[in-house]
Order: structure tokens, then sequence, then C-alpha cells
């Protein structure tokens, strides 16, 4: 089990080339435990190396995580981890400190009227970019 977060950072990087090698390099193995538990073991990594709560958030937000102005309860698209189970797709990025920045940017993105791809990746790069530059990363699930 990797005890920093360059290992464990490494050790997922690892699972998600070996996931698809093992599906003919096409999607990561589906229900891939190796690949699934090293997202995990990045989170554990960074709590333990830091020593303070991380958080966990998603970018792409659905049903009743989704803004009120898009029919959903308006959750936060950000949570500190209590240390319990993360479940497969529970997240998709671990940051190490609360950002308001991060959370307004995935909010704008679920209210902006979508208008293609194009425009919406402006969006998600800069929510990666910022997810970067705060010293996250970003979860592979399969």
């Amino acid at each position: 089990m990797p005890t920093t977060v360059a290992e464990a950072r490494k050790a997922h990087t690892k699972a998600f080339f070996q996931s698809l090698r093992d599906n003919d390099c096409i999607t990561p193995l589906e229900a891939d435990d190796r690949l699934n538990d090293s997202s995990r073991e990045l989170i554990t990594a960074m709590q333990r190396e830091q020593d303070e709560p991380v958080w966990l958030g998603n970018i792409n937000l659905h049903g009743k995580d989704r803004t009120v102005e898009k029919g959903g309860e308006g959750n936060d698209p950000m949570w500190w981890w209590d240390g319990s189970l993360v479940y497969n797709f529970g997240c998709a990025f671990v940051v190490p400190c609360d950002d308001e920045q991060l959370r307004q940017m995935i909010l704008d993105r679920d209210r902006a009227e979508y208008t293609g791809t194009k425009d919406d990746m402006v969006r998600v790069e800069a929510i990666h970019a910022r997810i970067e530059e705060l010293g996250g990363h970003h979860l592979v699930w399969s």
C-alpha cells in the first residue's frame, strides 16, 4: 500500500494503464478493483500526508446534486472526507482544502446553458486547472 501521495499517484496511474491493457486498450475494465482501490488509496494518502481533512468533489452534477435552477436540490458539489468508504464513481477529484473558487466554477458550469462541447470544454479545463493549482488529483473509477 502506498504511503505518500507521490507513491499513491504513481500506483493509480499504473493501475489505470494496466486496466486499459487488460481491456484491449479501449477503456478500463469494468469494476476493476485495482483501479478503484488505487483511487481510494490516493485519497487516503493525501489525508495522511497533510494530516488534515481532504475535500472530495464532482465536476458533472446529476439529479438531486444539480443546482436548483437545473431541477436539483442544490447540494454542495464538494465535501470534506470523513474517512468513510468512497464508493466507485463517488467523486471525481480530491483536493487538500475547501476552495470557494473551485466550488463556484463547478456550480457556474452546471447553471450555464449548454451550447456545445467547445464552450463546455473551456469550463471543464478551467475546473481541472484549478484542481491542479490547489494540489489536487483527478480520480479514475471503473
